[in-house]
């Protein structure tokens, strides 16, 4: 009678998990890209702190302050490394949301712990280059470690800018789609002297896809006005893109105009019912149009 080999069978069955496990984690390209992208922080930040030493030892003469401008140099290389981290994070972490601050917090602070272990470990392992005494190695790459406070600084202006922008415009006139509009009767010298204007707006209520329309105003017509016989003219060419003007079937959405500046500027804001000069628009500027948000009922 054959009795069963329980360690074998205990052993083939711990391999074949481990091999299945290993398997699943392969397949998931969460996780491996996210592996990925810890390795190579790692290293990447391994090679900071020796290209720290380079310039300390190699690069920078005996003359200049050493400790000043290497310490200035890394600082600004891993500063640089943040800015493409912020860009390239989601890209290779897509689990990770744009509008997720907390997981992309915490994912870049784990990567400056990662930088900052990989900087103190090298320091401790100048044998790998063979090149000088252990203690000079790490006088040159351990005061580095503190270059990585500013790696999360991209980041954070990242995040300040992105929720200033988000920050509700004033509304300072409302304005709405006239179905009964008809084109004033101005003369074919007032048709002629016009003001260019950019009207971004999105196409679909709630999508953020902004879409450019250029619009020849006539200084004799008001901003409202032109907007809308530029969205008449837009819808009738582009049947396939056409920009949503109703709310409903039985109704349209209400509009209203700014020119956005920079942050330390205050923004223009437009009065549909005046003319471009009233408004004082110049020729090319760029006038944000949004939809009021539908009242809840």
């Amino acid at each position: 009678m054959l009795r069963p080999n329980l360690e074998s069978e205990a052993s083939s069955l711990t391999n074949r998990a481990v091999s299945d496990v290993r398997s699943s984690i392969l397949r998931n390209k969460t996780i491996t890209h996210t592996l990925l992208y810890v390795l190579v922080t790692f290293f990447i930040f391994a090679g900071v702190g020796y290209l720290g030493h380079l310039l300390a030892n190699k690069v920078l003469s005996p003359e200049s302050d050493v400790s000043f401008w290497t310490y200035s140099i890394t600082l600004g290389i891993v500063f640089l490394l943040g800015m493409v981290h912020v860009s390239s994070m989601r890209a290779f972490m897509p689990w990770i949301r744009p509008d997720d601050y907390l997981q992309g917090g915490l994912m870049t602070l784990l990567m400056g712990i990662i930088g900052v272990a990989a900087i103190y470990i090298l320091s401790f392992s100048p044998g790998l280059f063979q090149i000088l005494a252990d203690q000079e190695f790490k006088a040159n790459v351990r005061p580095l470690v503190s270059t990585l406070l500013i790696f999360p600084l991209p980041f954070l202006i990242q995040w300040a800018y992105e929720n200033y922008d988000a920050i509700p415009p004033k509304i300072f006139k409302k304005w709405r789609y006239n179905p009964l509009l008809q084109m004033p009767p101005l003369t074919e010298a007032e048709f002629k002297r016009t003001t260019s204007v950019i009207f971004v707006l999105d196409i679909k209520y709630g999508e953020r896809n902004s879409y450019d329309i250029r619009s020849f105003i006539p200084d004799a017509m008001n901003v409202g006005d032109g907007f809308q016989f530029s969205l008449d003219e837009h819808n009738e060419d582009e049947p396939n893109r056409k920009i949503d003007i109703r709310s409903s079937p039985k109704s349209y959405f209400e509009w209203h105009f700014f020119v956005q500046r920079p942050w330390y500027r205050k923004n223009l804001y437009i009065d549909p019912d005046r003319t471009c000069r009233e408004n004082h628009l110049l020729n090319g500027i760029r006038i944000l149009a949004r939809r009021l948000p539908l009242a809840a009922k």
